[in-house]
C-alpha cells in the first residue's frame, strides 16, 4: 500500500533547469520528516516551475507518484515539457483552479 503525503511545496519563477543545493536539502529534509520511500504518493500543490516536483520524483522512485498541480497555463505547459525531457514518468501534471486542486480522490 502506498503512503500518500500531500505537501504544499513552494516553487516559482522561471523554469529551473538546475536545482540548487538549498532546494535539494529542503526536499531531502521533507522526505525524511514525511518518511517518503519508494512508492510514496506526493502532491506538490502550486508546483510552479516544478523544481520540488522533480526532486520529489527522484525521492519516491519509479513506483511512487508526484502529482504536480498548477493553475497557470504557461507553467503547466513548461512543466509537461520539462517532465517529458527529464523522462519523469512518475510525475502527473494536474491543472487545478483557484478553488480546486483537481487531485484524484483517495
Amino acid at each position: 500500500m502506498a503512503t500518500i503525503v500531500v505537501t504544499l511545496l513552494g516553487s516559482g519563477g522561471v523554469l529551473a533547469l538546475e536545482i540548487n543545493g538549498d532546494e535539494r536539502r529542503e526536499v531531502t529534509r521533507l522526505a525524511e520528516l514525511a518518511r517518503w520511500k519508494e512508492g510514496t504518493v506526493v502532491a506538490d500543490i502550486g508546483a510552479g516551475d516544478g523544481t520540488y516536483s522533480f526532486l520529489a520524483a527522484e525521492k519516491v522512485g519509479p513506483s511512487g507518484r508526484v502529482y504536480a498541480t498548477e493553475i497557470d497555463t504557461d507553467k503547466l505547459k513548461n512543466l509537461r515539457a520539462e517532465a517529458t525531457k527529464r523522462k519523469h514518468e512518475n510525475i502527473v501534471i494536474v491543472e487545478g483552479t483557484a478553488d480546486d486542486t483537481n487531485l484524484p480522490s483517495g
